[in-house]
């Protein structure tokens, strides 16, 4: 007869006490009590207990001559066994248990078997990455900086019938493949419908109170992690997976002390499932092929090792978590769409998706991140959810280039009403990109792509001018580094189209002409305090007192436009300006320090974002911080065609109805020109942005141009080259579109051809060196005598 003992503190089992208070709390005559007897019978089941240490009971018992029936016969009675009391009270919630018939990969009574599946301890957990920055409470975080935790091990018990269903395979399918590979042939009797396998289990750790899974006021914070001993343990920094791990125990934590509970279930499933030799495969084919580690080929090189992506059946994941009662995650942290749909099929609401802030991504990850972003995962963001606006995704980096390949896929298919793609063109072109490189920077020493390069024309260094001015008058390096932000902000938003006909010359009476004009005009007229309302005090700032009170005649002076050097656009440039003067107004929180509204203010802005989220290491930015900085606070400055806030956002008929959030492409052009430029002063600072690769190529003419003069993208009408076109025109747009994919491709090729990879050489040092210069050389091969873009565009001076 099985008897058993309470004491305080917990539920003790005695000698020869077999445990019921599960068992005596879930209603009999469940298939998990037939279950429950089966295990301790041995009856109907196939494999053995001690999952993926089962052998190593057998050898230890070969070599020293003892027994471990102990572990086979479950509680023996040697000792005392407690149970976590508020794990037990939650598990024995009917509100728990409801979600339990579900479960096909676990016991849910496991703790309390004869020969127990489950097991649970209070543990105290320490996590160097982030002990400086918890809040050590003495309740959740003690006060060395530890966390408290409850951790529950789970070993695996497949229900074979139940887990076929799960995920989606006939049973007898499932049974001749398990027994194909584990050359256990009793796994295909249907008399068997239990399997105990011989894999790693599951851990579970509990952070705070359990009961608040059941109160719809309180959060429930949760990361479902697999297993990766390279990054997890020894900090390798080839994936995210240790990163991600303690930055979800941190918001874990955070969600605890705010009243809610964190979970981190932490799965056995080493290189995807695949194994860490097959993981190893993969990770030396991708260093050693042609061009590197990279992107475009992450998923494949795997594929082509194992014959398949990803083993980690992710259907099976949710089952540890309905073994807790979960049916709401309020944050869920991770990226991965296949967990996301699993649990969504687990029918477990998940309210947010919270990624991983990419200053906490390590160097060598930029491809995992990259190849991820681009198969459809979750894009890095500091919060992102379900709920998040049609609006906001298409102001998002992953919004344009995942549309823009989106039409390059659809015409690559033939599918595009305005152009056809010839792939086979493309290798010609990057190797004409590649001339490029090496002609202008035959030591491979580039600079990225930003308006600072303009700023050189004619060999002078401009800006270097400036800061000896400037280091006279005893400017410290951070109001520096705001007047070169104050320069490149004007300069940015006055490069639109100039025309062929325009020229600018300076003072030395060198001649410019396009980008570089426009430039060496703009770097004039604020040299010479034409945007600064400080007059001789401080000229060398743009503020938006003196933006807002520009008129057209001081601009038209400042360009030196005259009857015989017209410039297109110039009326849409003073309405870009007056708008920059008005968002620097409305966007005070950004731009108001010391009584001016300057663009220049946005260092400061950037800086207490990123100290906020990440204050051990400040010089280590997301590029997500600065894009969202811009965006924020200048997004109203650029073109609206929309007219719903979308900035330089276009609808296109090859994805859908007009109106459809879907069939909108996003490019926002100048907004990426901007902020490519912004690198530099922030870097001269001394600050580093951690992922740069999110920024796309620019969709522009010159790049445009590239493809068209090339021949990889040929009008379907012939007579598009000989009309103006507006920038609104679906031909237009397209252009735009399959440049931006088709600049990523060529990037592509250049690694390949180089033998290096993207850290080696970002897109931004390809854009510099080689597109959009190979763009313009080749417009003047074929159209000597302007130079123009074979296909003309009327430029409003306002969009691109």
């Amino acid at each position: 007869m099985w008897r058993c003992a309470l004491r305080a503190g917990g539920s003790r089992l005695g000698h020869n006490c077999r445990p019921s208070l599960l068992a005596r709390a879930f209603s009999s005559g469940t298939r998990f009590d037939a279950i429950q007897q089966q295990l301790d019978e041995m009856r109907g089941v196939a494999g053995t207990f001690g999952g993926d240490h089962a052998v190593y009971h057998a050898v230890a018992e070969a070599q020293t001559g003892r027994t471990l029936h102990r572990l086979s016969e479950g509680h023996s009675g040697m000792t005392d066994e407690y149970k976590v009391p508020a794990l037990v009270s939650h598990l024995q919630n009917p509100e728990t248990q409801k979600v339990w018939e579900k479960i096909s990969s676990l016991n849910p009574l496991g703790m309390d078997s004869l020969r127990p599946s489950i097991s649970a301890t209070p543990a105290n957990m320490e996590v160097p990455e982030i002990m400086a920055k918890l809040r050590r409470d003495g309740d959740i975080v003690n006060p060395d900086g530890s966390i408290r935790v409850v951790k529950v091990a789970i070993d695996p018990v497949w229900d074979i019938p139940r887990l076929a269903e799960a995920v989606g395979a006939p049973e007898a399918e499932l049974r001749a493949r398990l027994v194909d590979w584990t050359q256990n042939p009793s796994l295909a009797d249907p008399a068997n419908n239990i399997f105990l396998p011989a894999i790693g289990g599951t851990t579970v750790y509990i952070i705070g109170d359990p009961s608040a899974i059941h109160d719809p006021s309180r959060e429930v914070a949760c990361r479902p992690h697999d297993e990766c001993n390279g990054s997890d343990v020894f900090g390798t920094d080839i994936c995210t997976c240790r990163p991600y791990l303690a930055y979800a125990i941190q918001d874990s934590v955070e969600t605890a002390q705010r009243g809610g509970v964190g979970i981190i279930a932490y799965y056995r499933k080493e290189g995807r499932a695949l194994g860490e030799v097959t993981k190893f495969r993969v990770y030396n084919s991708r260093k050693y092929q042609v061009g590197g580690d990279r992107a475009d080929t992450y998923f494949e090189q795997t594929a082509n090792i194992a014959g398949i992506e990803d083993a980690r059946v992710q259907q099976l994941m949710p089952d540890a978590l309905r073994f807790l009662g979960i049916k709401k995650i309020d944050r869920l942290l991770s990226m991965s769409k296949d967990k996301y749909e699993a649990l969504l099929g687990a029918d477990i609401e998940i309210a947010k998706r919270v990624s991983l802030p990419e200053s906490w991504v390590p160097a060598g990850a930029t491809v995992e991140i990259t190849a991820k972003i681009a198969a459809g995962y979750n894009g890095f963001q500091p919060e992102v959810g379900t709920e998040a606006s049609d609006k906001g995704q298409l102001w998002t980096l992953d919004a344009v280039r995942e549309r823009s390949h989106r039409l390059l896929e659809i015409g690559l298919q033939d599918q595009l009403p305005n152009f056809a793609i010839d792939m086979s063109k493309l290798d010609d072109t990057a190797d004409k990109v590649l001339d490029s490189v090496r002609t202008r920077y035959p030591t491979m020493d580039i600079p990225i792509h930003s308006r600072m390069r303009h700023f050189e024309s004619g060999g002078v260094d401009r800006v270097r001018d400036l800061e000896m001015i400037w280091a006279r008058n005893n400017v410290d390096s951070m109001e520096a580094a705001r007047r070169k932000i104050d320069l490149i902000v004007i300069s940015v938003l006055l490069d639109a189209g100039a025309g062929a006909a325009w020229r600018y010359d300076d003072a030395s009476g060198s001649s410019y002409s396009r980008s570089e004009g426009l430039a060496v005009a703009s770097y004039d007229m604020f040299s010479n305090g034409v945007f600064s309302s400080q007059g001789n005090e401080n000229p060398h700032v743009v503020d938006a007192d003196a933006i807002l009170a520009l008129d057209l005649a001081t601009l038209s002076n400042g360009f030196k436009i005259t009857t015989d050097n017209q410039m297109a656009g110039l009326e849409g440039r003073l309405d870009v300006l007056h708008r920059l003067g008005v968002a620097m107004q409305t966007n005070h929180q950004i731009f108001l320090r010391n009584g001016s509204f300057r663009p220049g203010n946005i260092l400061d802005h950037v800086l207490r974002e990123t100290l906020a989220a990440n204050p051990v290491d400040e010089n280590r930015l997301s590029m997500r911080v600065l894009w969202k900085g811009v965006v924020e606070g200048l997004g109203e400055v650029f073109p609206d065609p929309s007219g719903q806030g979308l900035g330089d956002c276009w609808h296109h008929s090859a994805l859908g109805e007009k109106g459809s959030p879907e069939a909108m492409v996003p490019f926002h052009k100048l907004t990426q020109w901007l902020t490519y430029s912004l690198i530099e002063p922030f870097g001269e600072f001394g600050i580093h942005f951690v992922d740069n690769y999110l920024l796309t190529g620019l969709a522009e003419y010159r790049n445009g141009g590239l493809f068209i003069d090339s021949g990889v993208l040929v009008p379907r009408d012939p007579s598009v080259f000989d009309i103006e076109h507006d920038v609104s025109s679906e031909l237009i747009i397209e252009w735009r579109a399959l440049t931006v994919a088709l600049l990523d491709k060529t990037a592509e090729r250049v690694w390949d051809r180089l033998g290096i990879s993207q850290q080696q050489m970002t897109l931004a040092q390809i854009l510099e060196g080689g597109t959009w210069a190979a763009g313009r050389e080749l417009a003047f091969a074929k159209r000597p005598s302007t130079g123009d873009p074979p296909i003309r565009i009327n430029s409003t001076g306002d969009t691109f």
